[in-house]
């Protein structure tokens, strides 16, 4: 096996300012066209709001159709998805993802007691267990649905959460997720700042530490595995599956969904652990996404990683 060599932590640390910088300034229109957004959506009505994302969202979904089909076709049955099907499927897509921005946007505005009568909470009584015994739990989650509101909808309700997210490239959406997290009390740390670190440190003051294993970020790609997924394969980061076999903790999984009436359901069972037999993370990561897989057949609509991800056919891919 081919090692990489590892820069030294300061050359890393330099590196990584370097390319965070790069992005930023990359990415300074698309932060221009946030702000407005974020000053303007919560002095308008819901639904003016919407149509507002609607039509942003729209643009880009436009110019992003064909990987998304691609994707599909890979993921699922080619023969069953016609033209009216995936016409369905942008328009519920799009739908999907305009509304949750405009929940995100409205969060840093409403109360605890006031979010926590927008969603639902199912298997509770799985966290309750989890914590008892004094660990601390592994939340692990992926993109189908909205997954900050899961986060800040546990928070809401009292429960110490703390997460390991992507920094979006975004300045203006990113200082207002910052201020949102520090809202409702979310320890946030971003992926290559010491995620591994505030775990350990998590499950120290038994909290939940929250996760997501259905991506594979730029600044992680050598680390990623190319795992089935269906017919198809996606490219992950094992290191959620590392955490879970590093640490003994009992590890759950959230599951969302929005409802028809733009409600959010969450719900938590508990996940595949390596206390089960699973040896390496690869194997753990494995299950997890059998379990996605299989919740995103039910609602492909609400999964983000569509247009932003690439499938591979597992007959012309090496696993």
């Amino acid at each position: 096996m081919k090692r990489v060599a590892l820069l030294p932590p300061a050359q890393r640390s330099i590196s990584r300012n370097l390319w965070v910088g790069f992005l930023d300034l990359l990415f300074f229109p698309a932060s221009i066209i946030c702000s407005g957004l974020l000053w303007i959506a919560p002095r308008v009505s819901d639904e003016t709001a919407f149509r507002l994302t609607h039509a942003i969202m729209s643009f880009f979904a436009y110019h992003q159709r064909g990987r998304r089909r691609r994707n599909i076709r890979t993921a699922f049955h080619p023969a069953q998805w016609t033209e009216d099907r995936f016409q369905r499927f942008d328009r519920d897509h799009v739908d999907h993802l305009a509304r949750t921005i405009v929940q995100i946007i409205r969060l840093a505005e409403i109360t605890p007691q006031e979010f926590r009568s927008r969603c639902s909470l199912k298997g509770e009584d799985h966290l309750a267990q989890a914590l008892h015994d004094g660990k601390g739990v592994l939340l692990i989650n992926d993109h189908v649905g909205n997954t900050w509101y899961m986060r800040t909808l546990l928070a809401a309700c009292g429960y110490p959460v703390a997460a390991v997210t992507n920094r979006i490239p975004v300045i203006s959406l990113r200082k207002y997720l910052e201020k949102m997290w520090e809202h409702f009390g979310i320890s946030v740390t971003y992926v290559g700042e010491g995620g591994s670190s505030a775990a350990e440190t998590a499950f120290q003051k038994n909290q939940i530490f929250s996760v997501s294993f259905d991506v594979c970020i730029p600044q992680r790609q050598r680390h990623g595995l190319w795992l089935p997924f269906g017919p198809a394969l996606l490219h992950v980061d094992p290191g959620p599956a590392r955490l879970a076999m590093r640490n003994p903790v009992p590890v759950l999984r959230a599951i969302v969904h929005e409802v028809h009436n733009g409600g959010v359901d969450v719900e938590l069972e508990p996940a595949a652990s390596a206390e089960e037999g699973n040896q390496r993370p690869e194997e753990l990561s494995r299950r997890w996404l059998e379990s996605l897989y299989e919740d995103l057949s039910k609602r492909p609509a609400q999964w983000w990683q569509w247009s932003q991800r690439v499938l591979k056919q597992r007959s012309t891919s090496r696993e």
